[in-house]
Formats: C-alpha cells, structure tokens, sequence
C-alpha cells in the first residue's frame, strides 16, 4: 500500500495521460478512463473522482 501511495505522490501511475506524456501512447490513442469511458484517464481522475474506479478501491 505505502509503495501505491508513493507512486501516486508522484504521478507515477500509469496511467493513460502519463503514458501519453511519456511517449508511449500516440496522439490518436484514446485517453479516456478504462472504467466510465467519459474523461481523460489522470491519476487523480482515476483514484478519486472516478464513481466507477472508487467502488474498486
């Protein structure tokens, strides 16, 4: 959990605009969050203002 937490702390997640940012996703890749598909997928998006991502958390 603290290594989670420390990765979040840091924008170390992977996530779809981390990896875009890194080069890894191209421009035309989708960004959107993998669980309600409606706004691009950040690390903040994903841990805690995602309704969906939040129950699985």
């Amino acid at each position: 959990m603290r290594c989670l937490v420390w990765r979040i702390s840091l924008e170390g997640v992977l996530t779809n605009l981390n990896l875009l940012c890194r080069g890894i996703l191209g421009v035309q890749d989708t960004k959107t969050c993998v669980f309600c598909e409606m706004v691009d997928e950040s690390t903040n998006h994903l841990f805690f203002s995602c309704s969906k991502s939040y129950c699985v958390w």
